[in-house]
């Protein structure tokens, strides 16, 4: 095995344990974490970074769009692929994922005012609470949550908010009674940035999955760069 090859399973290696360790501080998710709400957006800070910005470039594939002059705000910036005959309305047909940095580690993260009209803060919250419950398997590249219907009764977004948020899906499928919707995003280069024309930009893909009784999603996922994050809703 080349030098390349170890270093490369070595630096795998210590990702996937720096996102234990943070998966671990989900569970006491007051004790690690505190929430602000700047400008109407909504910010996670950490207490006690674990995660560095470049392993977010690893679980996407790519490094981010834009950073801030100082460095210190790294935003990836997801655009919808195209679909025929549906009309493109950027505001509302890209994804954003901003975090702000400290000595190289991720002190917080930033959900902007738009992701909030289709997801509101407190849905958020409670999916980053229930973090802690993931079950990651390092082999699959798979984390899986369960997220718990508080004692306030979230506003789980339907059907028709998020198509009328994410515009029509790439993808719909229906097996026994329950139906998927995909939609697909392209990580979007910095300025002067170049990908190979042979792979393209890196592909992320959200899915919600309905049962066939509500309008409300049942499970969510997201795969970033080969590494799949699933999160099953409250009824």
């Amino acid at each position: 095995m080349s030098a390349l090859a170890v270093s490369v399973i070595f630096l795998t290696g210590c990702v996937w344990l720096r996102l234990l360790a943070m998966r671990d501080q989900f569970k006491e998710f007051d004790t690690h974490f505190f929430i602000e709400r700047p400008n109407g957006g909504l910010v996670l800070g950490c207490r006690d970074p674990v995660i560095r910005g470049e392993d977010i470039s690893w679980m996407v594939t790519g490094p981010p769009t834009r950073r801030r002059d100082d460095g210190l705000i790294w935003t990836w910036l997801f655009r919808k692929e195209p679909i025929p005959g549906e009309t493109t309305d950027l505001l509302s047909r890209e994804l954003a994922l901003a975090v702000g940095l400290k000595n190289d580690l991720v002190e917080k993260v930033i959900f902007p005012d738009p992701v909030l009209k289709v997801v509101p803060a407190e849905v958020v919250i409670a999916m980053m609470r229930a973090l802690g419950t993931a079950t990651i398997d390092q082999e699959k590249r798979t984390a899986l949550a369960i997220m718990r219907q508080p004692t306030q009764r979230l506003s789980i977004p339907t059907r028709e908010q998020l198509l009328r948020w994410f515009g029509k899906a790439h993808l719909s499928e229906r097996d026994k009674g329950v139906e998927t919707l995909t939609f697909r995003y392209r990580l979007v280069a910095a300025e002067g940035v170049v990908t190979e024309e042979t792979t393209g930009p890196p592909l992320v893909t959200v899915s919600f999955r309905f049962a066939s009784d509500s309008n409300k999603p049942r499970r969510f996922s997201a795969n970033l760069g080969g590494n799949w994050i699933s999160m099953e809703l409250p009824r």
